[in-house]
């Protein structure tokens, strides 16, 4: 089996190289490029933060961050057209509203354990605090100190 593998040299290609070989990925590509230029021109000359979803026939499809920038642009919907018609054979727009998402909550770590010597310098400091609220909640966090492990 080794012998067969040392014999056989396996050419590592670029990934234009694959792209250029295949017909369906050079289509991909075209189209995305398409895309992607048509939500530029609509970026550059009408300032409308849109997104290009698809172009199907005659019909491009958009999508607004917002219901009111959707009826900004159907507002501005025989503009865009006539903006486009002069590069792509564009006759209608189809328009979704996808409000952006809202970013995760931030990952919040648990808070840091006080060391057994710090519990007892704490536990120590909260007998001399008049107010009843705070030492309650000294001699509270001295109790999560970090117990040493029993030896076994």
């Amino acid at each position: 089996m080794s012998d067969l593998l040392s014999k056989v040299k396996l050419k590592a290609k670029h990934p234009l190289e694959i792209m250029s070989e295949s017909s369906l990925l050079n289509k991909l590509r075209s189209n995305a490029n398409k895309l992607l230029s048509i939500e530029d021109l609509i970026q550059q000359n009408l300032s409308l933060n849109l997104q290009v979803a698809a172009l199907k026939g005659d019909t491009l499809h958009l999508i607004a961050p917002s219901s009111s920038a959707a009826t900004n642009m159907r507002y501005r919907q025989q503009t865009i057209i006539s903006l486009l018609r002069n590069q792509y054979p564009i006759s209608k727009l189809k328009l979704s509203v996808r409000p952006k998402e809202p970013p995760p909550p931030p990952y919040l770590k648990p808070p840091n354990k006080p060391s057994p010597e710090n519990a007892r310098q704490i536990t120590i400091a909260a007998q001399y605090i008049e107010n009843e609220g705070l030492r309650k909640a000294l001699i509270k966090l001295s109790r999560r100190a970090h117990k040493p492990k029993a030896a076994q």
